[in-house]
């Protein structure tokens, strides 16, 4: 089982709100990402400890696993592979 983390810190990025600062850890564990703020959390885990976000893939594709509310169970799960760059048509128009 191999764990890394590295902690970094999210800062406002509204000019019109008041500022705020959020440390994030992200956690790479047995294949997964997973960002644990600060003062978020899941259902599943004591206070400090939680994973509201994950990133993994899962039967080939990539998906993002989000807790969105800490009293539910269940994650909301976004499968990624429609933002794949192959998958972008032609003739419409990028940003990059």
């Amino acid at each position: 089982m191999s764990k890394n983390s590295f902690t970094m810190t999210l800062n406002e990025q509204c000019a019109d709100s008041p500022e705020r600062r959020i440390e994030v850890k992200l956690t790479s564990e047995n294949g997964q990402l997973w960002l644990q703020p600060e003062g978020y959390g899941d259902k599943g885990t004591a206070d400090g400890h939680g994973a509201p976000v994950g990133l993994e893939i899962w039967q080939g594709r990539l998906r993002l696993i989000v807790f969105e509310d800490i009293n539910e169970e269940e994650a909301r799960i976004v499968d990624l592979e429609k933002a794949r760059e192959t998958a972008r048509q032609e003739g419409v128009e990028t940003d990059g």
